[in-house]
């Protein structure tokens, strides 16, 4: 594709498909290599396509080339930045967030699983991403098209996406679990909780098994077999994705610590430290 300047554009909505709802951002944006933004991370997942010219993406560990036509997909909370690097070029994004929504579709948790499976950005190189993503630059202009042309194609985006990361993942380590509809029901409960009461210190294995009238075992089994993982893990993520961001922000350590949920700071700090490897500090983001 050539260096041709497409005009940049926001957009944003949300779409259902499949019992799954679906909220997106689509944006194409100009930079230059003087222009590096600052880097940052957020609760949705991300594809980025380079229309023109080369990309890196950068990360906290690693850089990864982007070359016109190829899209890179970018896990959730992934601290994150796109630098051109020619003169000149043209990107786009689309965010887009998996919604619960009091979900018992098992699809959604195939969906969800198949993006979290992803623990650093992946490069797809399939053609209909750049094809569909030009195809959203071409159409910045006012239609009644518009916006059944983007979220059609927004929708389309992300279930190649689950397509090409699938095919990605060693044959060896897919899940061949199928979740019963009382396993969505109750881990859609769950995530819900996680999601949204986090930061309330009360939120423990022992209340979640309470507001949802099942055993800690059974929460626990649920929280492995749909999540990968137990609760306190899912709960401990939660938290440490949010402490980390406040942090970025320039809050003190110890109202951070509070923000997030924890009574005592000696806990934060050594939850922090396993999940991250370093004790938190500003001046590590």
């Amino acid at each position: 594709m050539s260096n041709t300047v497409i005009r940049g554009f926001y957009h944003s909505g949300e779409l259902k498909r499949d019992g799954i709802k679906f909220s997106y951002i689509l944006d194409t944006t100009l930079q230059n290599e003087n222009y590096v933004k600052k880097p940052h991370g957020h609760y949705m997942y991300e594809l980025q396509c380079a229309l023109s010219s080369t990309w890196e993406l950068h990360t906290e560990n690693c850089v990864y080339t982007v070359e016109p036509s190829k899209c890179i997909f970018i896990p959730s909370f992934t601290l994150h930045n796109m630098v051109c690097k020619d003169e000149e070029g043209t990107k786009c994004a689309l965010r887009f967030l998996l919604n619960t929504s009091g979900t018992e579709d098992y699809s959604y948790y195939k969906l969800r699983n198949i993006f979290s499976s992803v623990s650093t950005p992946l490069v797809l190189d399939k053609n209909s991403f750049s094809e569909i993503f030009s195809t959203l630059a071409s159409h910045t202009e006012k239609s009644a098209f518009r916006n059944i042309i983007f979220d059609s194609l927004a929708s389309a985006l992300i279930l190649l996406t689950s397509e090409q990361i699938e095919s990605s993942i060693n044959t060896d380590e897919k899940s061949t679990i199928v979740f019963s509809a009382s396993d969505c029901h109750y881990a859609s409960e769950i995530e819900l909780a996680v999601l949204y009461s986090y930061a309330n210190p009360q939120l423990t294995l022992k209340s979640m098994a309470e507001q949802i009238h099942l055993s800690t075992k059974q929460v626990e089994r649920i929280c492995n077999r749909v999540f990968g993982c137990s609760f306190g893990t899912l709960l401990a993520r939660q938290r440490m994705h949010a402490a980390k961001h406040l942090i970025e922000e320039g809050y003190k350590l110890a109202d951070v610590a509070e923000a997030v949920g924890y009574n005592s700071y000696t806990a934060f700090y050594r939850c922090y430290k396993s999940f991250y490897g370093h004790a938190p500090a500003k001046s590590d983001m």
